[in-house]
């Protein structure tokens, strides 16, 4: 959830089916500060903890950015959208899907940062090619930085990625593929991430200015 454009927006990935995932919008309509009216600004095929994810505010107080992970199936995107949607796995061999059935039919894109108009109408594809993105932050110079999951069941082989820190910049790909077809980071056009981590999962992001001590 995030407050902004006067509207509290919320990333809804819901289990059960009881109501559509996707991104909600709730406002107050009548001015006597009670959040009442619910808009559903777009609804989002999505499954599992790899759906919908957090909503980020850009810098310069235009759009939203909402972060999904890579079983939110892509959205309708707008023409200006950074990355091309021009998708195939794109594998000269048959590459080895997961062997207990993970994310088995799920293939690229992967996870998607949209950024997003305050209305909801226009999603832009910023970046892609993620496995399980949570969250992402902007720093002070205005660049965003998410953390991405490892698979990890891929563990020890050689097409494993672990948990990383990865610099978002707009029409980014990142590589994630299904199975054994991840693209390895020496790949032209898959960025690598700006610090490997580790086995581990997918977590918030937050940057915090250090205060310098006088003296």
């Amino acid at each position: 959830m995030v407050w902004a454009f006067d509207a509290l927006y919320v990333g809804v990935n819901d289990y059960e089916k009881k109501i559509p995932s996707g991104l909600y919008r709730i406002s107050d309509s009548d001015g006597d500060d009670n959040l009442d009216k619910v808009e559903l600004l777009r609804a989002m095929d999505a499954r599992g903890d790899h759906g919908v994810h957090a909503i980020v505010p850009s810098p310069d107080g235009k759009s939203l950015f909402l972060i999904t992970g890579n079983s939110t199936k892509p959205t309708e995107l707008a023409e200006t959208s950074q990355v091309p949607q021009v998708w195939g796995e794109d594998h000269l061999l048959p590459s080895f899907p997961d062997g207990r059935g993970h994310n088995r039919g799920v293939l690229a894109p992967g996870g998607i940062i949209y950024r997003v108009d305050p209305d909801g109408k226009n999603f832009e594809a910023y970046a892609n090619g993620f496995r399980n993105i949570f969250d992402a932050a902007f720093n002070r110079d205005g660049e965003l930085f998410t953390y991405d999951a490892d698979m990890e069941y891929d563990f020890n082989v050689p097409w494993y990625r672990p948990t990383r820190i990865c610099q978002v910049t707009s029409g980014a790909e990142f590589g994630w593929r299904n199975g054994a077809g991840k693209r390895p980071t020496f790949y032209a056009d898959n960025l690598p991430a700006v610090l490997d981590i580790g086995p581990g999962s997918p977590t918030g992001v937050d940057f915090r200015l250090r205060r310098e001590v006088p003296g």
